[in-house]
């Protein structure tokens, strides 16, 4: 998949007018179509896409929730020692100043 998304991205790079035929014959110089759709279904196996009204769900039982949890907020990153690698660490970061937050009517943007 990922030798596919480069043709893509190499010929999107390259500015010309091309069909997606066109695209299609540059990639399956490197990969098989075959291979590229096994690829993909591989990927959709492991992260779905999520569907827009099951996200709204999602969305909407976690602002419902969101009361039971507040009152734990303040003391979530004193009781749970946090970690992560270095991409991961904004988030440890951000939870960790979750306490900052409680009771604010807004989050400070940036």
């Amino acid at each position: 998949m990922a030798a596919a998304i480069q043709v893509f991205l190499d010929a999107a790079e390259a500015g010309e007018d091309l069909s997606v035929a066109q695209v299609w014959a540059e990639i399956e110089r490197v990969v098989p179509r075959d291979e590229v759709a096994a690829a993909l279904a591989a990927v959709l196996e492991f992260a779905p896409p999520p569907a827009e009204e099951e996200e709204d769900v999602w969305r909407a039982e976690l602002v419902k929730r969101y009361p039971t949890v507040r009152p734990f907020l303040p003391i979530l990153s004193e009781v749970i020692s946090f970690g992560a690698v270095e991409p991961g660490q904004r988030i440890v970061d951000a939870v960790r100043r979750l306490p900052e937050l409680v009771g604010r009517k807004s989050a400070p943007t940036r």
